[in-house]
């Protein structure tokens, strides 16, 4: 059956199927919600209508997995979907209609008085509870997406259509115009633009900014471009409810402002403590007319085991990071290099410099040698730039037009060149006239010139590059002379180029020794970080932060975690990991805390090597889930869902 468009919908009252429209709700780029009414059983629904175009890009997979979201859920404040059909030509999702109007709609741009805010915020966190108890994340938690009965007093959490059922998902960088219709809601790590995965904490800071609008009568943050909204999620502290209106308790003011933490770390750690603390300040409201100040956080205890977001031990190292980009930033040239054990964290470290290159608007782009594809040069260095033009390519067409101008400008008449390895960059650039044939030595000089000046075109002090090239023990002699001559090429500005290599692979008489050393006799500066194992105290103060505990509490069994990996972050992270999916860290519901037993957890042991260590991770999984993960290791370190599902033969819901 051929599906046709829901732009194709009269706006006048029409029939599909059984179907009656009565009312367009929201005509969006992707599809039409509207209310109607069953001609069978007179029944009111919200009908979702997809347009013929974003059926076209994934089929139907996308609503179904909508529709699973909605199915695993249970509870009285989420929409019950009632199925996914297909009629008359049309593709659309059943819901029933509680006869709401959605929060944004009832707010109309005015603040709520205190005590509905604090009411209908609880029952959104009661709604977010239901929500997580189902190991989905809603990822778009907005007035829009709260739909109010206010004469039943109903509240709905509505639309799943970014929801996910994955525990924790990095999302890469996106142009944040995509994402305009719901940017004033979505927390840091929603963005791509700094080094934190996403989990179901994003949707907190998602109900601080909504409920801070139900407040102040305006969101957090107000920009007038999409990135410059982005900037302020990730840098900026919201000023407090209470400046804006002193009316607005300190006590409320203070969890709107824990809800909109920056770090997931800092916000609530469950959708069960923020009503609790929701909760008794109706209590207190209801009893005294007033809400006076009481310890947050009293009753927030995740079930969730996570290992907290952060690096431990590693302050000193940080802080040079963010030293050679301030340098960077201001118009230096600058190399740095990390090196270390496998698992002790060098990618972890490098990547705590994505917000401030974010702040200062700039690009952090990666690629990662490999020890058996020396033979194919250049490959991580293409990895990279690939990267860069695609972050380039979500920018909107005056920001393209700035760099076509700019590229044309810096490949002259060599521009085919690098379209040949990087085809995408031809969107920008347009296409070019060929490049004659040279021999062997002149290829390279001429490759490391036109890739040194393609490099070199996306430095400025408006957009600072920071080059982040791992596992250099690995580094085929070709990208060795084009880094080289990056470093030499003076007239190149505001790049930071960052290498991580395993020390104990790497000695004096490596090329990588050898070439760098060169460098300084030039005059060149090149600083090392070496990474040691944490001591026994940042073990102590990664396991308290884990389990919600005080380090007292922790001691004991930080000593003997630290005792057994070494010290090592990958292998601490892992052995916890095991640790409580064997069940020897376990929650105490009633207690609202973690439990755990020294003595069965000292006769567990730990590999010391990664590829034992992940080979016996994989054996855990089942025969199905180790066929798709073979699969998708041919096809290389990214790929996309969809590409994976056709190499399964599979549904993209049946694959993840």
């Amino acid at each position: 059956m051929t599906l046709q468009s829901a732009t194709n919908l009269p706006l006048e009252p029409a029939v599909i199927g059984r179907y009656r429209i009565v009312e367009e709700l929201l005509n969006g780029a992707e599809s039409r919600v509207c209310r109607a009414r069953d001609t069978v059983n007179g029944q009111p629904l919200i009908l979702k209508i997809w347009n013929s175009d974003a059926l076209a890009d994934g089929g139907l997979a996308g609503y179904k997995s909508e529709l699973d979201a909605l199915q695993a859920i249970s509870g009285k404040f989420v929409v019950r979907c009632l199925g996914l059909e297909q009629v008359a030509g049309f593709a659309m999702l059943v819901f029933e209609d509680s006869g709401g109007r959605s929060l944004h709609d009832i707010m109309g741009g005015r603040p709520l008085p205190l005590r509905q805010a604090l009411h209908w915020a609880s029952k959104i966190a009661a709604g977010l509870n239901e929500i997580h108890a189902a190991h989905v994340i809603h990822q778009d938690i907005n007035p829009r997406n709260i739909v109010i009965n206010e004469t039943t007093g109903d509240l709905k959490i509505i639309d799943f259509g970014a929801a996910s059922r994955l525990s924790q998902e990095q999302r890469a960088i996106i142009d944040p115009g995509v994402l305009a219709g719901t940017l004033t809601y979505l927390s840091p790590e929603q963005t791509g633009r700094v080094n934190r995965a996403i989990d179901y904490r994003c949707d907190f800071y998602s109900l601080g900014a909504t409920l801070y609008e139900m407040l102040a009568g305006r969101p957090p943050f107000i920009a007038g471009e999409p990135l410059d909204l982005v900037h302020l999620h990730i840098a900026k502290q919201p000023t407090p409810p209470r400046d804006i209106d002193a009316d607005i308790p300190q006590v409320v003011s203070d969890i709107v402002l824990r809800l909109l933490a920056k770090s997931a770390d800092d916000r609530y750690q469950s959708a069960f403590g923020i009503k609790a603390d929701l909760d008794e300040c109706l209590k207190r409201l209801d009893e005294t007319g007033a809400v006076a100040a009481f310890p947050l956080a009293r009753r927030d205890r995740s079930h969730h085991f996570r290992i907290p977001q952060k690096l431990y031990g590693r302050d000193e190292e940080i802080a040079r990071l963010l030293h050679h980009f301030a340098r960077v930033a201001n118009g230096a040239r600058e190399i740095v290099l990390v090196s270390g054990h496998p698992g002790i964290g060098k990618t972890a470290l490098v990547h705590e410099i994505y917000r401030p290159i974010t702040e200062r608007r700039g690009y952090f782009v990666s690629g990662k040698f490999n020890q058996f594809r020396r033979n194919t040069p250049f490959e991580p260095l293409f990895d990279a730039l690939r990267e860069l033009i695609q972050q380039v390519l979500t920018e909107n067409e005056e920001r393209i037009g700035y760099w076509r101008t700019r590229l044309r400008q810096a490949l002259g008449s060599s521009g085919q060149l690098v379209i040949d390895v990087l085809p995408e960059i031809e969107l920008i650039i347009g296409p070019q006239p060929a490049v004659p044939r040279l021999g062997a030595a002149e290829a390279q000089n001429r490759m490391n010139l036109v890739f040194g000046n393609f490099i070199g075109a996306f430095c400025s002090a408006e957009h600072p590059l920071v080059l982040l090239l791992e596992d250099l023990q690995w580094i085929d002699s070709s990208s060795l002379a084009l880094l080289l001559h990056l470093l030499e090429d003076n007239s190149i500005r505001h790049l930071m180029i960052v290498g991580t290599f395993r020390d104990n692979e790497v000695d004096h008489a490596h090329p990588v020794t050898a070439a760098l050393e060169n460098y300084k006799t030039t005059g060149g500066a090149v600083e090392t970080l070496t990474l040691e194992p944490l001591t026994t105290d940042d073990v102590k103060e990664l396991v308290a932060d884990a389990l919600h505990c005080g380090g007292t509490e922790a001691a004991a069994l930080a000593e003997l975690v630290a005792l057994k990996t070494d010290g090592n972050p990958f292998f601490i992270e892992e052995f916890l990991k095991s640790l409580y999916v064997d069940g020897l860290l376990s929650f105490d519901s009633e207690g609202g805390c973690w439990c755990w037993d020294l003595k069965q957890i000292g006769t567990q042991q730990i590999t010391d090597n990664v590829v034992d260590l992940m080979a016996t991770k994989l054996e855990r999984l089942s025969p199905a889930t180790k066929q798709v993960l073979s699969l998708a290791a041919c096809l290389g370190r990214r790929f996309s869902l969809h590409a994976l599902a056709m190499v399964c033969r599979q549904s993209p819901s049946q694959t993840l």
